[in-house]
């Protein structure tokens, strides 16, 4: 790979491009908030829609996700809307099982962060959760501290002499209002 190379992940706004691009294609009018799709192309959505939903580092012991994993399922039965737009867990009661079941929910108020639930052996990196910026638990590390909402973008060395530490850079600028959507 060369020094300017990157990968990412699929999240829930790329989803929501995907959907309404191709709705777009079919002869549909876009919406007001999304006529800047109109500047893209099918290069554009085939790029957004090869994304992986996640990105396994195994000889890190790391995994990538957008928004979150559900505890107790393989990644194989993991759905892809929960991996983009998850925020809690809400325990869910299983018939006599030993193992705890989870539904996992967009909402930030019912049930708990997802990622204080989850108890690797794995050790999960996500974002999504502006609201809560940045989080860490034994297990998992949630790097979203709300620039679009003038916080920071936070990154974090996983190798290297700089194994552990954080990188954030503030936003130049608010560039969406947290307050404005609640009051709308």
């Amino acid at each position: 790979a060369n020094a300017d190379h990157c990968i990412a992940v699929r999240g829930n706004h790329d989803e929501v491009v995907i959907r309404e691009f191709l709705k777009h294609l079919d002869g549909t009018e876009l919406a007001e908030k999304n006529q800047w799709m109109k500047q893209l192309n099918k290069s554009h959505l085939n790029y957004l829609s090869q994304l992986p939903y996640t990105i396994a580092l195994p000889s890190l012991n790391v995994t990538v996700v957008h928004a979150g994993l559900v505890p107790n399922q393989a990644l194989e039965n993991q759905e892809a809307q929960h991996m983009v737009s998850m925020r809690n867990l809400i325990e869910s009661k299983s018939g006599g099982s030993q193992t705890v079941a989870y539904e996992a929910t967009s909402s930030g108020k019912n049930g708990q962060p997802w990622a204080s639930l989850w108890n690797g052996p794995v050790h999960i990196y996500f974002g999504h959760d502006a609201a809560r910026r940045l989080q860490e638990y034994p297990f998992a590390t949630g790097l979203d501290t709300g620039v679009v909402y003038g916080g920071s973008l936070t990154a974090k060395f996983v190798m290297g002499p700089r194994k552990g530490e954080y990188l954030a850079m503030k936003a130049l600028q608010m560039w969406k209002d947290p307050f404005a959507e609640k009051a709308a």
